[in-house]
């Protein structure tokens, strides 16, 4: 029997990005993956071929998180950010999380623009943080 938790055990998923490049998602695995599990961190990293080019971050507390989100430079803009953004929502809303927050600096317009999207409500922006609540499906 399978006791991941659901949306675990369906990784790692195969994307196929709009310039037709295939993206490999999946969970931090080994000694590193372990610990973060045992911490409620979710550790995404995102791969094209062998070569990791992105990580995302959920760390879940008091029913809120925490996301955090790394695209190399020459990767940027491709859509991965946004498959690695949808692959942390699924992972909250079957958390049953709410509440997502999102440390940026003002004028990174990318991170804005990639949490600017029909998956969350925008309740409060003070600058240097986000705060986001899913919303309603």
């Amino acid at each position: 029997m399978d006791l991941r938790p659901s949306w675990e055990s369906q990784l790692p998923v195969v994307v196929t990005l709009p310039d037709g490049s295939a993206v490999v998602v999946d969970r931090i695995r080994g000694a590193h993956g372990a610990v973060l599990h045992d911490v409620d961190h979710v550790a995404l990293i995102a791969s094209l071929g062998d070569k990791p080019v992105a990580v995302a971050r959920m760390i879940a507390f008091a029913g809120d998180a925490e996301l955090a989100f790394f695209v190399k430079w020459e990767h940027q803009r491709r859509g991965i950010g946004s498959i690695l953004r949808d692959e942390l929502v699924a992972i909250a809303q079957a958390r049953g999380l709410r509440r997502l927050h999102a440390h940026v600096l003002p004028d990174n317009v990318a991170i804005r623009r990639l949490l600017a999207t029909p998956s969350f409500d925008l309740v409060g922006d003070r600058g240097h943080v986000l705060e986001l609540v899913l919303a309603a499906q």
